[in-house]
């Protein structure tokens, strides 16, 4: 919803709903929002490994290693429309810089890599073939496949491979990681090096020819560090460690910030489209499920720093021990109002998503109404905050909110 100027017409409607809210208020009539989002179970069962948000389209792809295909998830009605199959137990993924395409490796055929047309969602003939086995894959550059392949026989030392698919050739470079990112012009990777003995190190590179070169390096700080996660906006590298996410400024590489969920466990970030929510996910060793460790989601203010929320996943959130797949475990809807996590253990996953079908539905019944507003309000008067609420993502709720969620009810342009 867009905080637009009021129609005319709209606007005698959302004056008389604004009057039912005060009135709502003042008899302390309504409902207290809920410290925890509503959230639904999309039941697959099946051994889940990447999922990815399509930039342009509602729909959410999810690799399933069981069925030999990617799921498209409708991120509007959290309904499975469409199984492509792709090829042998497909685990990581990558959408190219104009969402045309989807990369998705196939572990189960080493050195594969498959290729799905979005606009069609169809798997195409093509397959691309490397020689070496692929572990991770960033399809941003254009004519050029980014990958982190294996090398020692151990799944967490990987080293960067370049594809070039205008001629069908590859670089092998010596250049180790263990997860990469790269800017939307393709002309920046960053990445977590994976064989640092005391520290991770965070290494920037330019990438405009085939020949990486190296700009500048630093320790991340902590014992650890394994995937990475550019900011929407480009600015930020957060950095998922065991025990927290250092934040670095992309220009300079310094370090900007932490968001501490004082918990050990971490095993993903993401964040809202925007950039001012970060969500950070916390897991275990399943052998390790009654040592008085939980599965949750912390939500962090990325401006302070400040940790804004607690949510309890309904059950084990997936942890990837040995690092065999980079994939994401969390992800965010495109317009940033759902939070998709996957949920289970073994190889039977389900997609637990947080977040009501439609932003500033308060009341989770479906349907934007003057009720809605009210506890929008109520939120306000309390100066709490909830992201349901927080339809203009200020990081605050106060009557705008409350204003904008009225005048969609209302059916206001």
């Amino acid at each position: 919803m867009n905080n637009k100027n009021l129609s005319n017409i709209a606007l005698a409607t959302i004056i008389a709903a604004s009057i039912l809210v005060v009135v709502a208020v003042a008899e302390n009539d309504i409902p207290t929002p809920p410290g925890q989002p509503h959230s639904s179970i999309i039941p697959i069962g099946h051994n889940l490994c990447d999922m990815i948000a399509d930039p342009a389209r509602p729909y959410l792809y999810v690799s399933d290693s069981t069925d030999n295909a990617v799921l498209v998830v409708n991120t509007e009605t959290d309904m499975i429309e469409k199984s492509i199959w792709v090829g042998s137990k497909p685990t990581d993924m990558s959408i190219n810089s104009d969402n045309s395409t989807l990369y998705v490796v196939l572990s189960g055929a080493p050195g594969s890599i498959a290729v799905v047309d979005l606009e069609n969602q169809t798997k195409a003939d093509t397959i691309i073939h490397t020689s070496y086995e692929p572990r991770s894959i960033e399809a941003m550059k254009p004519g050029r496949l980014h990958l982190l392949r294996q090398y020692n026989n151990y799944v967490s030392w990987r080293k960067l491979l370049i594809v070039n698919m205008e001629n069908d050739t590859e670089l092998d470079t010596d250049i180790t990681a263990f997860d990469i990112e790269i800017t939307r012009d393709g002309n920046t990777l960053y990445l977590c090096d994976s064989e640092s003995s005391t520290a991770a190190g965070i290494k920037k590179y330019n990438i405009t020819t085939d020949t990486p070169a190296l700009v500048k390096e630093v320790s991340s700080g902590t014992s650890s560090g394994e995937k990475i996660k550019l900011s929407p906006d480009e600015s930020r590298i957060y950095v998922q460690s065991r025990g927290e996410v250092p934040i670095f400024s992309t220009s300079s590489l310094d370090q900007v910030g932490t968001l501490d969920p004082e918990s050990q466990g971490v095993v993903d970030v993401t964040l809202c489209p925007g950039g001012k929510v970060a969500y950070v996910a916390t897991s275990y060793e399943e052998q390790y499920e009654y040592a008085n460790r939980e599965s949750n989601i912390y939500v962090f203010n990325t401006s302070t720093f400040t940790r804004e929320r607690l949510w309890s996943a309904s059950g084990h959130i997936k942890y990837d021990e040995y690092g065999w797949s980079k994939g994401s475990i969390l992800e965010t809807s495109s317009d940033g109002d759902k939070l998709y996590v996957f949920v289970g253990s073994g190889y039977d996953y389900d997609i637990e998503v947080f977040g009501a079908s439609t932003k500033g539905d308060l009341n989770f019944d479906g349907v934007l109404t003057p009720a809605d507003a009210a506890i929008a309000l109520e939120l306000a008067a309390r100066g709490d905050w909830d992201p349901a609420a927080d339809v203009d993502c200020d990081w605050r709720v106060t009557s705008v909110d409350a204003l904008i969620i009225l005048q969609a009810a209302a059916g206001a342009p």
